[in-house]
């Protein structure tokens, strides 16, 4: 959600400089700063009004009900690459629906090797939570950190079978630190 904030108003300078207060230049170091500050001082209002008597009028049915549309959003925003397609991104009313009549209209297109990649990724995850965590929870007290092991093996395995050149797999490339 931050992401949607700092895309919508953080902006690239041009220039290093500006004295227009009109047209003032945030950067998304900036704008995430402000979005975590502002609801830092939302949950301390909340926290002194007592508002979190508010949750126990919320129903578990409506509870449930939201946390299965943020659960629909999330896989909409992540399907497009979980099958190597290129789909317009969608704004407003209706948007879900949009973007999956698009990715049903482009299954041909479907990227067959990003298919592959995806399905193993998610059948090992999944395998480790249902089956081996339960099983090294009871042996050890140290997890093991499946998903750290899933990205480096990605890395290596797209490195090595050159997956970018040979099947249009697209890498995340580099990533900034800090």
């Amino acid at each position: 959600m931050t992401g949607k904030s700092v895309a919508a108003y953080s902006t690239q300078a041009a220039e290093g400089n500006t004295t227009n207060a009109e047209n003032a230049i945030y950067s998304p170091m900036e704008v995430a700063t402000a979005v975590a500050f502002m609801v830092g001082i939302y949950q301390l209002l909340m926290y002194v009004f007592r508002m979190g008597i508010v949750c126990t009028l919320l129903s578990d049915t409506l509870v449930n009900g939201f946390t299965t549309g943020a659960a629909i959003h999330v896989l909409t925003s992540q399907v497009k690459d979980l099958l190597g397609l290129k789909i317009t991104r969608y704004e407003g009313p209706f948007n879900i629906g949009f973007a999956y009549i698009e990715i049903f209209n482009k299954i041909e297109e479907v990227n067959t090797a990003a298919l592959v990649v995806s399905s193993i990724t998610i059948i090992v995850l999944a395998i480790n939570n249902e089956i081996l965590k339960p099983l090294v929870r009871k042996r050890s007290v140290i997890p093991i950190p499946i998903e750290l092991m899933a990205v480096i093996i990605g890395t290596l395995v797209s490195t090595y079978i050159n997956l970018q050149d040979e099947y249009g797999l697209q890498p995340v490339g580099d990533i900034p630190t800090g």
